[in-house]
Formats: C-alpha cells, structure tokens, sequence
C-alpha cells in the first residue's frame, strides 16, 4: 500500500514540473493568442451598449412614451400557421 502511494506522490511531482514547464514556455503564446479575442470582446460590448442606447433614445424620440392603457381593438390577434 506504501508502495503505491510514494508512486502515485512521484507521478504528481513529476505531473506537477511537467505542467509547469509547459506554462512557463506556452503560458505568454497562450495569453498573447487569447489577449485579442479579450479585447475585441470588451470593444463590440461598448460598442453594442452605445449603439443601443442610441437606439432606443431616438425610438423614444420618435414615438413617445407608451400609453398607460393600450386601446381593447389593438390587442394582437393570434393567427394560425403562416
């Protein structure tokens, strides 16, 4: 039983130093391969939230608030398949 466990202690060192080679030299490839991505996220999300909030300022402008009580004819009719 000892035996099994100073192997598997060895393994998980030897596993350990592996893995941390591996980040130690593809750490700064993986981090400059994802960097971009990063950042093409953060600027299409401002970029998106402004381009929202434009439109729905202007649609507000256009339309005016909504009625506090809609009319009972212009409810939506539900149809069969188109």
């Amino acid at each position: 039983m000892t035996r099994q466990r100073e192997d598997c202690q060895k393994l998980a060192e030897r596993l350990g130093w592996t893995v941390g080679k591996f980040a130690a030299r593809r750490g700064a490839v993986m981090l400059g391969t994802l960097l971009p991505a990063g950042i093409g996220a953060a600027v299409g999300g401002a970029g998106n939230r402004a381009l929202g909030k434009t439109v729905i300022g202007n649609a507000r402008d256009a339309f005016g608030p909504p009625p506090q009580d809609w009319p009972a004819g212009n409810r939506p009719v539900a149809t069969g398949p188109r």
